[in-house]
């Protein structure tokens, strides 16, 4: 086998910071982040030193666009904005109170937590199509012919569909990742220029904070 018949791209996974609107289902609801959330965001980079990525991908939704378009910036790195990063729909409960819909629609609620595929939020976006969008979107910025380092500044359940797809874990089960605010995670795409098939390794997760109980 030749080495170049593989192309291997690294990515960075980035969620956005807290945002100014409470423990809510915000979804694609586009709002800013609050002060403290541009502050989490900030220190996760630090945390990473002088890493320098060669592009950058975001979800084109405020709190995630508006800090990644900065620090492409203050890179010199081009920056895509990318639909297909952004977060699952939520239908109805877009905007809510996460304890408010708990309270008035306990009963949907552990139906789309038992099965997020057949029992989404009402008038909202199943898990299947939201998966299925995740990785039609990381395939279309993979490069096929660099060995290229990336950041994508996402939202959790886009992180836990990416993850899930790496681990190749059921569509149910991707809610089982902690996905704090701010959290970096890593993987790492394999592309074989021969058979056309992409093989996915999921490097590290939530750095930061593993890096804190030691």
């Amino acid at each position: 086998m030749r080495a170049n018949q593989y192309v291997t791209t690294t990515i960075d996974l980035l969620r956005h910071g807290e945002c100014g609107d409470g423990h809510c289902y915000r979804g694609s609801t586009d709002v800013a982040l609050s002060a403290l959330g541009y502050q989490q965001m900030l220190s996760s980079v630090e945390y990473l030193g002088a890493l320098s990525w060669d592009r950058i991908v975001s979800s084109p939704l405020q709190r995630c666009s508006k800090f990644s378009t900065e620090l492409a910036t203050q890179q010199q790195k081009p920056i895509q904005l990318e639909s297909g990063f952004q977060e699952l729909h939520f239908g109805d409960w877009e905007g809510q109170l996460i304890d408010h819909v708990w309270e008035t629609q306990q009963v949907a609620v552990e139906r789309w937590f038992a099965d997020s595929v057949n029992c989404p939020p009402p008038n909202g976006e199943r898990a299947d199509d939201f998966f299925l969008r995740v990785q039609q979107a990381l395939i279309g910025n993979l490069s096929t012919t660099d060995n290229e380092h990336l950041l994508f500044v996402i939202h959790g359940g886009v992180i836990r569909a990416i993850m899930a797809n790496c681990l190749s874990m059921s569509i149910v089960d991707m809610n089982r990742f902690e996905v704090p605010y701010a959290c970096f995670s890593r993987i790492q795409v394999t592309y074989d220029k021969n058979s056309r098939e992409y093989f996915y390794r999921l490097i590290a997760h939530n750095l930061a904070a593993v890096d804190s109980l030691i």
